[in-house]
């Protein structure tokens, strides 16, 4: 694995990052394990020839540095930034919980306005296997519950209620979290391992690829902004029949593997889009 700086970051910046570690073989991280099986046997594969910048880890870095703050809730009945291993089988899983706080984990991330929504089921399986191996610890889980900072969050959205009717109040939100039985969990670990340890590579699916579905953008003349985008044709139709709009038109915008794409500066959210032997299949789909 090579390390650029194509956008010169200053050494005070990039000195504090988290270098990316080579997957182990038959030892699995918890963040790993619920991501796409074909993403991490690339990165094994290939990480002599994978190619990173500096740039793509700045808001991970961000996330790491907001983690940190949350050392001085460390006391007798709280446990932060605490270290779990288990087995499954002949391997092995290791993560860190954020913080364990008598019954409770809470699980801190800092993200976009929408991110429960979006990545509810992600959250959730990541805070079940926190559970599962705290449980073999010998500790009574109950509860799992989700803190999300919104670096993205708007005081415009509510001062001059230019957001949606569910637009967050403060830049914060929380959300308790299923919790699976034991069995459950144990059920997903075995699933995913056995996924993970499969021979054959294959397509990552649509969630894995950040999939999103198609949108109707209602458009007025020549303007260059979307008056509404909705989720259907007959959403955005009604929209205009409502509404009124002079001159609407509605413009189809298609769904995208946003994990996929490609930027114009050749940079990607996935780390190995220029390995995936699947990527020609997508894009000709898409």
């Amino acid at each position: 694995m090579h390390m650029t700086n194509r956008y010169n970051l200053s050494p005070l910046i990039i000195k504090p990052m988290e270098v990316p570690v080579r997957p182990e073989d038959g030892r699995f991280r918890v963040t790993e394990l619920i991501d796409s099986p074909t993403v991490r046997k690339l990165k094994q594969l290939h990480w002599d020839e994978l190619v990173w910048d500096w740039s793509e880890f700045l808001e991970a870095d961000m996330g790491t540095g907001y983690h940190a703050r949350m050392e001085v809730n460390q006391d007798a009945n709280t446990l932060v930034e605490h270290h779990m291993e288990t087995t499954c089988g002949k391997y092995a899983l290791h993560g860190t919980c954020d913080c364990i706080q008598g019954d409770t984990i809470y699980d801190h991330k800092s993200a976009k306005v929408g991110y429960l929504k979006l990545h509810f089921d992600g959250i959730t399986q990541q805070t079940n296997l926190y559970a599962l191996m705290a449980r073999r610890e010998g500790r009574a889980i109950n509860h799992l519950v989700g803190l999300i900072r919104l670096k993205n969050w708007d005081w415009k959205m509510i001062a001059f209620g230019h957001g949606p009717n569910d637009y967050p109040p403060i830049a914060y939100e929380s959300a308790e979290l299923p919790l699976w039985s034991e069995a459950q969990q144990t059920q997903f670990l075995e699933e995913r391992v056995a996924l993970h340890t499969a021979k054959d590579l294959v397509p990552c699916t649509p969630a894995e690829r950040w999939k999103t579905a198609p949108s109707y953008a209602v458009m007025s003349g020549g303007q260059p902004r979307a008056k509404r985008v909705l989720s259907t044709q007959e959403e955005a139709d009604r929209y205009v029949q409502e509404n009124r709009i002079k001159d609407a038109w509605i413009q189809e915008r298609p769904g995208c593997s946003l994990r996929c794409f490609k930027w114009p500066d050749g940079r990607s959210f996935c780390p190995v889009r220029a390995v995936c032997p699947f990527v020609d299949l997508l894009e000709a789909k898409q």
